[in-house]
C-alpha cells in the first residue's frame, strides 16, 4: 500500500559547530543503526564527505539508538551533549512538527529552497538552538506492509506499527497505530504485537523478510 511519495530525513547540527583550523571531535546520533541503508549508504558517505572537504580538521563519531531512543533524541542534541542529528521528523513530531511536513513536498533539494521552505523549516529549528543541513529523499516512499493481505474491512482490528506520519491513514482504514521504533518492528510482528508496519521499503528488505506475507 503507497502512502507518500517522499521521505524526508533532516540532519541538524547544534551551533557549536564551526570551521575553524583547529581539530575538532563531533558526535553525531543517528536514529537508526548501520544496517538501515539510510546510514550505510547515505550518513557514512555524507559524513566521510564532511571530513575529507571542511577546512577544519574535523572527526564525527557516528553514534546509534543503542546511545538514545530514536524518539528521545532531539532534546539532548539540543541541549548540546551530541553535535549533530540524523534523523526524520515524525520521529520528535511532538516537540516540532515542522521536520514532518516536509514529508509531503515533493520538490528537491533546489526547489525547497527557492520555494522558502527550507528557510522557513530551518528558522524553526533555530528556535531550539539547531540547524537545518541537509534533507534525503527516500524515493520509494512510504508503504503500509501487513503479515496478511488487506480485505473488504481495510486495516480494521488491525494493530499497524508507525509515526505519526502514518496515523491518519491508519485510522480512517480502521487500524489501530501502534508506535514503535525501526529496531522494534520485527519483534512485535513475531511476537503478534502487532499485525504490520507503515515502514519505508527499504527499511522492510534489509532484514528478516520471511516475517512478511506481502500480497
Amino acid at each position: 500500500m503507497r502512502l507518500l511519495k517522499y521521505a524526508a530525513v533532516a540532519a541538524v547540527a547544534t551551533f557549536t559547530a564551526t570551521t575553524a583550523s583547529w581539530a575538532q571531535d563531533l558526535r553525531l546520533l543517528a536514529s537508526w543503526d548501520s544496517s538501515y541503508a539510510a546510514v550505510s549508504d547515505v550518513l557514512t558517505p555524507f559524513v566521510k564527505k564532511l571530513e575529507d572537504e571542511t577546512t577544519a580538521d574535523i572527526n564525527i563519531k557516528i553514534m546509534g539508538p543503542e546511545t538514545v531512543p530514536p524518539f528521545e533524541q532531539l532534546d539532548p542534541v539540543s541541549r548540546g551533549l551530541f553535535d549533530l542529528l540524523f534523523t526524520n521528523g515524525a520521529y520528535h513530531f511532538n516537540e516540532i512538527s515542522v521536520g514532518m511536513t516536509l514529508d509531503a513536498m515533493s520538490g528537491d533539494t533546489v526547489a525547497l529552497r527557492e520555494a522558502g521552505v527550507w528557510d522557513a523549516a530551518d528558522a524553526y529549528y533555530q528556535e531550539i538552538g539547531l540547524k537545518l543541513i541537509a534533507v534525503l529523499y527516500d524515493l520509494n516512499g512510504y508503504h503500509i506492509m501487513l503479515k496478511e493481505p488487506v480485505g473488504d474491512d481495510g486495516l480494521s482490528g488491525r494493530r499497524v506499527r508507525g509515526t505519526p506520519i502514518y496515523h491518519s491513514v491508519i485510522n480512517m482504514l480502521g487500524g489501530s497505530p501502534v508506535v514503535l521504533p525501526g529496531g522494534e518492528i520485527y519483534p512485535a510482528l513475531e511476537r503478534g504485537v502487532v499485525d504490520g508496519a507503515a515502514w519505508p521499503t527499504v527499511g522492510a528488505v534489509i532484514t528478516q523478510p520471511d516475517v512478511w506475507k506481502l500480497p
